[in-house]
């Protein structure tokens, strides 16, 4: 019976970090608690909805599309969603650990280191961002560096270039999939509503990334299903 049980968990280590898996994590932990979810997406994204209907109402359309209110517009849009982002990997680190995950906990928790997590969140999108203006295919690998910075600073309570070196140390091995994954992600968000993809699952699937990772890694013990432990 050991003998099925290690080897079922040794199969759990080596198929931890696919995209199958991570996708469908994220998608039972949103419908979880989805109400918590999409409320805190609606919370951060209040300011900026807002003043879009502002200027709408101020101007005509297509008189105001560059100018300062619209870099205005730009900064609440990502000032919410860095804030939403961050305050959902959180949640998710709860439910994975089996606690029922809380926004107001979470914003508690992150609150005292609240600036720097999102100095370290713009620093990571910008440079992801900026990996894919070089060849498509190299800037995705390259923009693999990235993809466990943000939820090892709010999960790991690490520092800003502790949290990058510990992406770059999870995802050493883990290229490939990881390059399936952001090229599912990004057809997913091309193929259906932007908005909601970026503001609902893009910080889910990054928290299930971040701890599949852990486990495909060795850092932690994979549970074996009921039927493996038979």
């Amino acid at each position: 019976m050991s003998n099925v049980v290690s080897s079922a968990l040794k199969e759990d280590y080596e198929t931890a970090f696919s995209v199958q898996a991570i996708v469908s994590q994220s998608w039972r932990l949103f419908t979880q608690c989805w109400l918590s979810h999409l409320g805190l997406a609606v919370v951060c994204y209040v300011p900026f909805i807002a003043f879009v209907a502002f200027l709408i109402q101020q101007k005509p359309a297509g008189q105001w599309g560059e100018d300062v209110p619209m870099l205005i517009a730009l900064g609440l849009f990502l000032l919410g969603h860095g804030l939403g982002s961050s305050i959902r990997i959180h949640m998710v680190g709860s439910q994975l650990r089996g606690e029922t995950p809380s926004v107001i906990q979470s914003t508690k928790a992150l609150l005292p280191r609240l600036v720097i997590i999102l100095i370290v969140w713009f620093v990571s999108l910008f440079a992801g961002l900026l990996s894919l203006s070089f060849l498509v295919i190299p800037g995705i690998v390259f923009g693999a560096y990235f993809l466990a910075v943000t939820p090892a600073q709010i999960l790991e309570n690490l520092g800003p270039v502790a949290s990058f070196r510990r992406s770059v140390a999870l995802t050493a091995k883990q290229r490939f999939e990881i390059f399936g994954l952001f090229i599912t992600t990004y057809t997913l968000t091309l193929t259906t509503l932007f908005i909601p993809i970026l503001i609902f699952f893009d910080s889910i699937w990054r928290a299930v990334a971040f701890h599949r990772l852990r486990i495909a890694k060795g850092e932690m013990m994979a549970q074996p299903s009921a039927a493996q432990r038979q």
